[in-house]
């Protein structure tokens, strides 16, 4: 890489291939270098050239052309190897100062792939430089704040005379913050209607004075920055956990006026354009933040205002929410905080309650709700998938999850839809639960539905497999009384016309 970097390496032009792969091949070395070289290989020879390459490609020109758009995806960009291997010397301790500007500088980068390179790699040295971290999250969550009429164009790769004064006004007020080691405060979220006299009075009329706000929030790219938040050295520190918890009020309730203007009442009171992808994505979000928060800071920051609103606006935010928080707080890690249990109880007490699952509507349930539903019983559904469950068996959490386990079987196991977790369920991880308890709440679905044919043409057939298969693995647990039952839920589904429990009555009287 030395023989192929030159002075003018990354002044390259877009339509050659050889010149930009060479630019990127030699700024992906410098990066790795720079992140995996060992103590005793970095010699000052090698941190010098590591620098000025990562210099030299993160200030080298951008053509503008008629493909590469801000949001283009950089599989191989030189700015994006420069915006990691800053992040590896900072992490090494080298050249503190430069690098840190570097970083600042590359912050308010036209290209968004840059951007979010800068905070994907901060994970290298986060632990150890939170201060830079959080004057670098600022700066970024104050980029996503501007005038109606000063949006980005996100078409074009260069700035223009007035982005670049406001870019380059927020750069030096970040650097200076950072030279006089104060600590600067987060912006406050504009919300998308406020009170006003713009507009006609027509509009005003029907909107109960309500005009939309002429400073506006750009959730598209906010989205994508909080994926890659790290929260933890944000959260140790008592002032800015107060600022990111006022933050995040703020962004939920951003959300909210997005999907139910504060002069409507419900989603069905406004047929306004919901930033569905903000939606989805945030509220992900939201379940990761739940995690990292006391269960009493997620109640009143984040739940308790979603379980406020409409049915329809609450269940257009829990699905992402509650699947995130499952998955991350119960499906991978080793341990389980008991704090997260009972915040978990909290959501499914919630489920339970919902008018969505209390309304007499038949077997109807609404999608989001069906996907929340899922969940008690550490279900999914991947997209384009069959649902899958989260667990396997030899589980070792099961037992604390009994209540909410048991509820989830006895009362959405009625539904037709629902139904189909109760099998995965059982299956999967929940095979320890038989034949104890769970073949008990299984028989209480079966007899609940018995006379509902609809029903059983839907799921006789995987109720037949799974008692199967109950046979086959435990059959030498399974006592008298098991048997029993066991022939009492093959009689019912003969009665129902489900084929396959004829068989499995042949099936039990040979095991026993």
């Amino acid at each position: 890489m030395h023989k192929w970097d030159r002075p003018e390496l990354f002044d390259v032009r877009k339509d050659s291939f050889e010149e930009q792969h060479r630019a990127s091949a030699v700024a992906g070395t410098a990066y790795v270098a720079a992140k995996n070289c060992p103590a005793e290989a970095w010699t000052d020879e090698l941190a010098s050239w590591c620098l000025d390459v990562l210099e030299r490609a993160a200030t080298g020109p951008e053509e503008a052309d008629d493909l590469t758009v801000r949001s283009t995806m950089l599989l191989m960009h030189p700015a994006v190897f420069a915006a990691h291997g800053y992040s590896a010397l900072l992490a090494r301790g080298y050249e503190v100062d430069q690098c840190q500007s570097a970083l600042l500088s590359l912050t308010t980068d036209a290209l968004r792939g840059v951007q979010l390179a800068v905070f994907a790699s901060a994970k290298l040295y986060v632990a150890a430089r939170p201060d830079f971290y959080w004057v670098m999250f600022v700066l970024m969550m104050e980029q996503c704040i501007v005038p109606r009429d000063e949006i980005p164009n996100f078409h074009s790769v260069v700035w223009d005379q007035a982005e670049a004064d406001r870019k380059l006004a927020l750069l030096n007020q970040a650097e200076s913050v950072l030279g006089s080691n104060s600590a600067p405060i987060l912006p406050s979220i504009p919300m998308p209607w406020i009170k006003g006299v713009t507009g006609s009075r027509r509009t005003r009329s029907n909107t109960k004075g309500y005009v939309r706000n002429h400073t506006i929030f750009l959730w598209d790219f906010a989205g994508k920055l909080l994926t890659d938040l790290c929260l933890e050295p944000i959260l140790a520190h008592a002032e800015r956990r107060a600022q990111f918890l006022k933050l995040a009020s703020e962004l939920l309730e951003l959300t909210i006026q997005e999907m139910v203007p504060p002069f409507a009442k419900s989603k069905r009171d406004y047929r306004g354009q919901t930033p569905y992808e903000w939606v989805f994505e945030f509220s992900a979000w939201c379940g990761r933040l739940c995690i990292c928060l006391t269960p009493d800071e997620a109640k009143s920051v984040i739940l308790s205002r979603i379980w406020s609103q409409d049915t329809d606006s609450a269940l257009q935010i829990m699905p992402s929410l509650i699947r995130i928080f499952m998955i991350r707080a119960f499906l991978r890690p080793a341990e389980i905080a008991d704090e997260h249990v009972a915040l978990w109880s909290d959501m499914v007490a919630w489920l339970f309650t919902s008018p969505e699952w209390a309304s007499d509507r038949g077997d109807y349930l609404d999608h989001e709700f069906t996907q929340c539903a899922f969940t008690t019983l550490f279900c999914f559904v991947p997209d384009f998938s069959p649902i899958v469950c989260g667990i396997d068996p030899g589980w070792p959490h099961l037992g604390k999850f009994l209540p909410i386990i048991e509820r989830a079987i006895c009362e959405f196991g009625l539904n037709v839809t629902l139904y189909h977790a109760v099998i995965a369920f059982l299956k999967r991880g929940g095979i320890d639960l038989l034949p104890e308890p769970a073949l008990a709440w299984l028989f209480s679905v079966v007899a609940a539905k018995k006379g509902d044919r609809d029903f059983w043409e839907a799921n006789g057939e995987q109720t037949v497999e799974l008692l199967k298969l109950l046979i086959s693995q435990k059959g030498d647990l399974l006592t008298s009384e098991h048997h029993r039952v066991i022939a009492s839920i093959a009689d019912i589904l003969i009665d129902e016309g489900v084929r396959g429990a004829g068989f499995l009555q042949q099936e039990l009287l040979r095991t026993a």
